[in-house]
């Protein structure tokens, strides 16, 4: 998300503004000639600028590279750079355009398609949800607790945001959601970069998150007894006795899979 939208900007302003960006065309300061919202705007200026006791700020010298401010700023000002509108010299950002180039794997990727704001808001609403349920795993809290899920638009004047689905009530209810949370979050990673997609289903993770996710893997892991331990040596000798393994492994009696392990 963060490098497709650095490029695009990037690219639009070195060929709007060839005077006055700093950079290549791939890699410039456009969040330096785009109106950021005054929160985004702040957020930059913590990483390109030092604030002084009076309140004012100074530029760092020598100024960091965009590489280096990009690479600093948190998931939440990504999203946020949709709510820009125009650029230094009052011309509109042209988001259509744009996001043709920033969510090249979406199923409708078109101008025609991001002209209209309700397109663009689910984006934004869809960039929300995987954010919300990252800072839940990076803070170590639950993941199974949730409320109603919303309808993937924004609060504007005479927009109404129903409920989609309602909290969970129930185990499979609660294992559902977070399977959709999922699965959203890969189809994003999906509009974002096709071939990180293909990289992720092809991946050991997430092949263990799908048989986690299911009412077997709760199952196998109310089950767990007290740990075990098995010498490296002496579980590779034993496996590799049978078969020959690599990569992931399922593991399956009559049909139903009863665990999955990385063979390496």
């Amino acid at each position: 998300m963060r490098n497709a939208f650095h490029r695009e900007l990037s690219c639009h302003c070195a060929a709007t503004f060839p005077a006055r960006h700093r950079g290549i065309p791939l890699s410039n300061n456009w969040y330096e000639l785009l109106n950021l919202t005054s929160k985004s705007r702040d957020s930059v200026r913590w990483i390109t600028h030092v604030r002084l006791n009076s309140g004012n700020w100074v530029p760092k010298q020598p100024p960091p590279s965009p590489d280096d401010v990009v690479s600093r700023l948190t998931y939440g000002f990504w999203q946020h750079l949709l709510d820009a509108h125009t650029d230094i010299n009052g011309a509109s950002v042209p988001w259509p355009d744009l996001l043709t180039g920033i969510v090249p794997g979406h199923r409708h990727n078109s101008v025609v398609h991001w002209n209209r704001q309700r397109h663009r808001d689910a984006l934004f609403s869809r960039i929300d949800l995987i954010k919300d349920f990252r800072n839940r795993v990076a803070h170590l809290e639950p993941v199974w607790k949730h409320g109603d899920l919303m309808e993937e638009k924004r609060p504007r004047r005479n927009v109404t945001i129903g409920v989609e689905i309602p909290r969970p009530a129930n185990l499979s209810d609660a294992l559902a959601r977070i399977k959709l949370v999922h699965d959203r979050g890969e189809e994003l990673l999906k509009w974002f970069s096709v071939h990180r997609y293909d990289d992720y289903l092809r991946s050991y993770v997430r092949a263990q998150i799908e048989w986690l996710l299911s009412q077997a893997g709760f199952d196998a892991y109310r089950r767990l007894s007290p740990v075990s331990t098995l010498p490296l040596a002496r579980f590779r000798r034993d496996i590799r006795k049978h078969a020959n393994l690599d990569g992931v492994v399922h593991i399956e009696r009559n049909g139903k899979r009863l665990g999955t392990f990385f063979s390496v």
